[in-house]
């Protein structure tokens, strides 16, 4: 059992879903919009769930229709979906039948704040991007892990046990930006560190 929950991110393949199940996370998530070239197939995302055991299927959408979602978790009996920032909450506010997370990327714009609160009636879980915070966003960002269920991101992965410890977030995010050694296999080295920290003291 790991310190925090962990989701896993930009999966696309059954080699990255197997590798973040062996590491016990609890959600892995597949891109699902058409005509993205990071999306996964859906015979492929087929093949996933029937290999694969133990964490959730989250499925992953840029700037979704309201039936183009319900259509993914119909197709797919998907656990839960993530929507990116850009997803008005119109899309959102009458609910799903699965868990909700949504992506806010801590950015100059002074309202990321606001728009936690605004979102917060209709969302689970958030996934707070903070690759670009500094000293000045540390208070808020503590303040926000305290109100909110609020999953922390890093874009290279590079989250401090330090940072971890003194935000004391609901989980993390483990990005699938793994180094491909040979055709369809990946190295995680980068993640090692991050897995070793959540695994100290686990039963």
């Amino acid at each position: 059992m790991l310190k925090y929950k962990v989701f896993a991110n930009q999966l696309m393949s059954l080699a990255d879903a197997r590798f973040f199940a062996a590491q016990g996370v609890d959600w892995i998530s597949f891109l699902l919009t058409p005509g993205h070239p990071t999306s996964i197939k859906p015979s492929d995302l087929k093949e996933i769930k029937e290999w694969v055991e133990g964490p959730a299927i989250v499925g992953r959408f840029i700037q979704p229709f309201r039936k183009e979602i319900e259509d993914a978790i119909a197709l797919y009996d998907l656990d839960a979906i993530m929507l990116d920032e850009q997803t008005p909450l119109d899309v959102i506010q009458e609910g799903f039948s699965v868990t909700i997370f949504k992506e806010i990327n801590l950015t100059d714009d002074s309202n990321w704040a606001q728009k936690l609160e605004w979102a917060a009636p209709f969302v689970d879980y958030f996934i707070l991007d903070i690759t670009h915070a500094n000293e000045d966003n540390i208070k808020t960002i503590n303040e926000l892990c305290r109100t909110y269920d609020i999953f922390l991101a890093e874009e290279n992965n590079n989250l401090l046990p330090k940072q971890i410890e003194a935000l004391r977030p609901t989980g993390l995010v483990a990005n699938a930006i793994g180094r491909e050694e040979i055709v369809g296999i990946k190295s995680f080295e980068e993640l090692d560190s991050l897995f070793e920290y959540l695994q100290d003291d686990a039963d």
